[in-house]
């Protein structure tokens, strides 16, 4: 579950970052 959960951060991470392009 935990790796899991990290996997969801990261994306969450890189579609934030796409958002504030």
């Amino acid at each position: 579950m935990e790796g899991e959960t990290v996997r969801q951060s990261s994306s969450c991470d890189e579609l934030s970052r796409d958002s504030r392009k």
